[in-house]
């Protein structure tokens, strides 16, 4: 552990504070994230860098179909439950896209 904390500690600090850079360095450090962290780097990257939103978007849905599927089975509940969150989850990002994608309009003037 530096001065600074724990990696976790500074990745948590870095999201709060919306540095993408440090919240990378430190998710690096890492042994992996939650998929919570997962979620919270993905809406940063949307924020700071949206070129590349579209692919970590997509890589965080991959591992929440995962883990939705691995926990269905586990838990032996149906597999409809996982399939209504991953959909959810899905059209929540695509929306974020659209929004990230749109063009800016100009403002119009008041008559």
């Amino acid at each position: 552990m530096t001065s600074q904390g724990s990696a976790h500690g500074r990745f948590t600090r870095a999201i709060h504070r919306r540095q993408l850079f440090a919240a990378e360095m430190a998710a690096r450090e890492l042994d992996g994230l939650s998929l919570t962290d997962a979620l919270d780097l993905t809406l940063l990257i949307r924020e700071a860098d949206r070129r590349r939103y579209e692919r970590a978007a997509v890589r965080w849905l991959e591992r929440f179909i995962q883990d939705a599927v691995l926990r269905s089975w586990m838990l032996h509940s149906r597999q409809r439950h996982s399939l209504s969150w991953t959909g959810l989850a899905i059209r929540a990002f695509a929306t974020c896209f659209a929004i990230v994608r749109a063009p800016k309009t100009a403002p119009q003037p008041d008559n």
